[in-house]
């Protein structure tokens, strides 16, 4: 219950320096039960000794639940989903791959957009990339897809 609490409190004054795998296990805490019951498998790929990044551990959590969330909605009958860390030229660098049917090209310049989704209606608002955008821009990064 402590660490749902933990969870559910966000502040934007919040920036401290993070242990990035240690943040992603935590979010890991509260996304693994959904990700097995929709039988995916989870393969973590994480770089020891990454250098500490300046971040809000709760908007980043916010943000690498709602990726992992995608991804299993993605994999309709199961998956995979990989999650990886890494130094990049200097950059840190965190991964999620999925075995999911993938976004159609022609969606990729939207993809961040509010409001778009491709879900059916009353699936999604459309809102978690455009949130996640920029949560990651306000931490000085860059997502990709």
């Amino acid at each position: 219950m402590a660490n749902l609490l933990k969870f559910s409190r966000s502040s934007n004054a919040d920036i401290a320096p993070l242990d990035i795998n240690r943040v992603l296990e935590e979010t890991l805490l509260f996304t693994r039960h959904q990700l097995e019951m929709h039988q995916v498998e989870l393969i973590r790929d994480f770089a020891p000794e990454l250098p500490p990044v300046q971040g809000n551990e709760h908007q980043l959590q916010q943000v690498f639940t709602n990726i992992m969330v995608n991804a299993q909605q993605a994999m309709k009958d199961g998956g995979k989903l990989t999650i990886s860390t890494a130094v990049n030229n200097g950059m840190l660098e965190i991964s999620f791959a999925d075995t999911g049917c993938g976004i159609a090209k022609k969606y990729k310049d939207k993809l961040f957009d509010p409001f778009f989704t491709t879900k059916e209606t009353g699936e999604g608002t459309g809102l978690g990339l455009s949130v996640s955008y920029g949560i990651i821009q306000a931490h000085q990064g860059k997502i990709e897809v």
